[in-house]
């Protein structure tokens, strides 16, 4: 088809037979066509206007960006959004064109090919990014802070940086926005460099990209965040605390600096009454990091607040700050998660923290937990209640465990699965050996490609019992069977070898 019939059937036909034409073009460089194609991305029609994104990417090339590029100068938002997403879907191929566009003498040009660079995440775009920061358009210059976070590379932290430190006010969120984008203990170390004295938008920027990039470091955020709980304004101190709920849910271990605890004790203590429930619950969360938590003061509040608050995750905040000061007993836990009136994830909460729970055993939650195991309706609530009854009473849970093994329910449901894939291996062999002995061919099948799969091969047979196992699995009468013992094992001769002693051990 000629440039000229295909500007003339792109011109007449209704919508449906646009798009069909643009999605049956074969791929040309001819930049006439691709010219046409990218007309397209003004069309009235949302699926016309995909089926334009579609072609230019098919044909790709150098050329097709140029077609894009035109786009972006148009005063109609919509097409500057689909010349934007036929840029990024170009990809690689586009970045000479957008590195281009970032001289432009349109200054909403310049911000928008900088944002579609912030999606390529090649090494070139960073130094283009990089003298965009100085743009004379402040909204420009923040764009490119923002894309080259987005970015990712770590090459960027030295120039996002330097204008976190010394630049504008707006610009400075931009670039911490970015650092804590890139994350890593460089950028972190960068963001906690912000003075406690900076404007509030640079200091709210900085708690809200420390609380992205903990994972780094988690003690150096909580020290930062520590700081700032004790700060006058109430937003930040709010904004503050939330961040340092995360950074404790990260790594419940982590210690509160000294010098801190009484403020943040002080503070968090006080938002355990703000009408709001994120608040409440991180408030909740970082009051159990600190000892005045064991207090009889501290753990009568926190019982309150379980008792009382009106939102499963403040409550289960409270539980969780009540079961780190042993302000509650294993049988309240049990009890809790025993309760068919409470939330599901509640309940699992519930019963994960007795599994670590210094006193988890006696008749009381032995009795509960059995309960819960044969009556939950829920299967993450059952299989995460065979997993505390496992590490209870063994017995007990290896009479009740094949009842879990054998629902279909808890077999089909991935969290469920998760959940007694995360008990020790001793724990799960046992459960092994039982559907060995006991359960029917599909039972076993699972149990052994779920519980004992073959990336933690190793553990198997490290464990005690676990080459009995599997040699003993090796002879089972399901074919299914067999071959997993057999990939779980390392290589024939042990096979043969286990399979004899278990022969002599039987005879």
């Amino acid at each position: 088809m000629t440039t000229d019939h295909l500007f003339a059937a792109l011109e007449q036909a209704d919508a449906i037979e646009r798009r069909r034409i643009l999605r049956d073009l074969p791929p040309t460089n001819d930049p006439a066509t691709l010219g046409l194609i990218a007309r397209r991305l003004s069309d009235p029609s949302t699926a016309v206007c995909e089926a334009a994104i579609e072609a230019l990417t098919r044909h790709g090339g150098h050329d097709a960006a140029e077609a894009a590029a035109p786009g972006l100068r148009s005063n109609d938002p919509a097409q500057r959004g689909y010349a934007v997403d036929a840029l990024i879907r170009l990809g690689s191929d586009a970045i000479p064109t957008m590195t281009t566009l970032l001289a432009d003498p349109d200054h909403d040009v310049r911000k928008y090919a900088a944002e579609a660079l912030a999606t390529v995440g090649d090494q070139r775009a960073v130094a283009a990014l990089g003298v965009l920061l100085e743009d004379r358009d402040v909204t420009v210059a923040a764009a490119a802070a923002e894309a080259l976070g987005l970015l990712g590379l770590p090459d960027a932290i030295p120039a996002l940086a330097e204008v976190a430190r010394d630049g504008l006010d707006w610009l400075r969120v931009a670039a911490i926005f970015g650092l804590g984008e890139i994350g890593g203990p460089d950028a972190l170390a960068h963001i906690c460099a912000t003075p406690l004295e900076a404007p509030f938008p640079v200091l709210a920027s900085a708690v809200e990209a420390v609380g992205r990039a903990a994972s780094a470091e988690p003690a150096r955020a909580l020290a930062f965040l520590a700081e700032l709980v004790a700060d006058d304004d109430r937003a930040l101190t709010d904004l503050a605390l939330r961040a340092l709920g995360s950074v404790l849910d990260l790594q419940p271990s982590l210690s509160v600096p000294q010098p801190t605890r009484q403020t943040l004790a002080r503070v968090a203590r006080l938002r355990l009454s703000s009408p709001d429930p994120q608040l409440r619950a991180a408030s909740a969360r970082c009051f159990g990091a600190v000892p005045e938590a064991a207090s009889p003061e501290g753990v009568a509040m926190l019982r309150v607040l379980l008792a009382s608050d009106g939102e499963t995750s403040v409550r289960l905040e409270a539980l969780r700050a009540l079961a780190s000061t042993g302000g509650v007993t294993s049988t309240t836990l049990v009890g809790l998660a025993a309760d068919e009136g409470e939330d599901s994830d509640f309940r699992v909460a519930a019963l994960r923290l007795l599994t670590s729970h210094a006193d988890r055993s006696g008749p009381d939650v032995v009795r509960l937990l059995v309960r819960v195991v044969t009556a939950a309706e829920q299967p993450l609530v059952r299989a995460a209640a065979l997993r505390a009854l496992l590490q209870v009473e063994s017995t007990e849970a290896l009479r009740h465990g094949l009842d879990v093994l054998d629902d279909e329910g808890v077999r089909d449901d991935e969290p469920a699965v998760a959940e007694l894939s995360a008990c020790p291996v001793e724990a799960r062999l046992a459960l092994a050996w039982k559907a060995l002995d006991e359960a029917t061919p599909a039972t076993r099948r699972w149990t052994f490609t779920s519980l004992l799969p073959v990336s933690r091969a190793s553990d198997v047979r490290a464990a005690d019992g676990g080459p009995n196992l599997l040699a003993r699995a090796a002879l089972d009468d399901d074919r299914s069977v067999r071959a997993h013992a057999l990939r779980l094992l390392d290589d024939d001769r042990d096979v043969a070898r286990l399979g004899q002693e278990l022969t002599r051990s039987l005879a």
